[in-house]
């Protein structure tokens, strides 16, 4: 993590660094590694209240994080209706809504879930969209807004790999679940879909899993 800082110290009087946790197995995994890096640690669970469910998802997310010792709170959206464009204003809303969060608890860093598979993704959509340079260069490490720093330490680590580590620590998570119209949004809800269309009609293939790249170590 010393190559994404500076962060602020780990001590109580110090505000503590933030997590976006869906309760899916990457931001499930980045908390429980977070708390093998450091204390003061606040995490952020979104409830985008689009389905019946999803209000006790939260809780089961919020009661594992404070299993792992972190504390956390659930941050409910409102006015979300399903409609056209509904992935990207739930997207819109959630970083709204964690912004807010972050600037309220006086959190400089939050940390996100994105990993290699989501990196893969994301570079080979955009290259089958016509992206330039910039697109194809994927999401940075760190991304800098004006109150706040996005940090995503683990976009050089497969999802297998997190997953093993679940697994290792004996530790359950959501299971992922398709992006399509009717189906719930959130940034731990992917598709393998896109990906093979992009395989298919762009011959770029995605980042697989060197032999390293079993399990966080």
């Amino acid at each position: 993590m010393a190559r994404l800082g500076p962060f602020v110290e780990d001590t109580p009087g110090q505000p503590p660094v933030a997590l976006a946790v869906s309760g899916g197995g990457d931001s499930l995994c980045l908390a429980w590694l977070a708390t093998r890096w450091r204390r003061n640690l606040l995490a952020f669970v979104v409830d985008h209240g689009l389905r019946a469910e999803s209000a006790a998802e939260a809780a089961l997310s919020l009661e594992r994080l404070r299993d792992m010792g972190i504390p956390a709170q659930i941050l409910t959206l409102k006015n979300l209706q399903y409609g056209p464009g509904i992935a990207h204003r739930a997207r819109d809303a959630r970083y709204a809504a964690l912004r807010a969060a972050c600037r309220a608890q006086g959190c400089l860093d939050l940390l996100l879930g994105h990993q290699a598979d989501d990196q893969a993704e994301t570079a080979c959509m955009r290259q089958a969209a016509g992206s330039g340079p910039d697109g194809l260069a994927g999401m940075g490490w760190i991304s800098l807004l004006p109150d706040l720093r996005l940090v995503r330490p683990l976009l050089g680590v497969s999802r297998l790999a997190l997953r093993n580590t679940l697994r290792a620590a004996g530790l359950e998570w959501w299971m992922t679940r398709p992006m399509k119209t009717g189906g719930p949004s959130g940034c731990a809800y992917a598709t393998s879909l896109p990906m093979k269309a992009c395989e298919k009609n762009s011959g770029v293939w995605p980042w697989r899993p060197g032999p390293g790249a079993w399990r966080v170590r």
